[in-house]
């Protein structure tokens, strides 16, 4: 008694956008004040109830980029409010990260970006993507049990992309609607395990949304932003070290 209890090595890891559902949160607010008042800070940073949109739907509204980024981000953030609420002050995890969306989610967590900032700002993203996915339609697949070599054959063959890899043998695709049919096609004759289509808006860390990459730089861009929040966003030192996602290092300082 009165020793301190040792906490085994842990790091924190948000998801992307396509774990999105309706009634997302809700079970967590019903039985949380600290997500509750998450979710209530959310609805008024944005001007409206996207807490009753995460609760009630519907899908075909909930699924629209600009709508499934913030309620990913928000519903990541209430779990580990949820989490301190229970248990106290959480120490410092090893590294904080996240996979695409995720990664505004670990900068929250590691310190160096407030809630408000991020919550707008994936907002933002999400509606640049979602106007990019409107304007270049397309999807996404998961492929299970294909080396990363064989996946890249197979796109090169169907005019497919790899958008993303999580881990040696399960692997997203990415790319116009013909291109990941013929791709997801081609996969299954190649042994494929499993093919998963992600209920997202578009075809994601593509060529298809790089039109609008330069305008999402713009608007984060504290000087260069119209958007009077924006040009107020600064970023602070992290508490813990955040992995960033395209490289994989750990990041200390917020201008790296």
């Amino acid at each position: 008694m009165g020793e301190r209890a040792t906490v085994a090595p842990f790091a924190f890891l948000f998801p992307g956008q396509g774990t999105q559902f309706v009634g997302m949160g809700r079970d967590l607010a019903s039985i949380s004040p600290a997500a509750r008042r998450l979710f209530q800070r959310a609805d008024e940073v944005l001007g409206f109830p996207l807490s009753r949109l995460m609760f009630e739907g519907p899908q075909e509204e909930l699924i629209k980029t600009h709508n499934a980024q913030p309620a990913i981000l928000i519903v990541s953030l209430a779990c580990l409010a949820a989490l301190e609420e229970r248990i106290g002050q959480v120490p410092p995890p090893l590294y904080a990260a996240g996979h695409s969306l995720g990664e505004y989610t670990a900068l929250v967590a590691a310190g160096s970006l407030s809630v408000e900032d991020a919550v707008l700002l994936v907002r933002l993203r999400g509606h640049l993507m979602q106007e990019a996915s409107e304007r270049f339609p397309g999807r996404m697949v998961v492929v299970v049990g294909l080396d990363e070599i064989t996946v890249e054959e197979v796109c090169w063959e169907t005019g497919a992309q790899i958008s993303s890899i999580n881990t040696d043998d399960q692997i997203v695709i990415a790319g116009d609607h013909r291109a990941v049919a013929r791709a997801a096609d081609l996969c299954a004759l190649r042994g494929a395990r499993r093919l998963i289509p992600l209920p997202v808006a578009g075809a994601f860390h593509t060529t298809l949304m790089a039109r609008k990459r330069a305008a999402h730089y713009r608007i984060a861009a504290p000087t260069l932003s119209p958007c009077p929040h924006c040009r107020r966003l600064r970023l602070a030192y992290h508490v813990c070290p955040h992995c960033g996602t395209y490289k994989g290092r750990k990041v200390l300082k917020p201008e790296t």
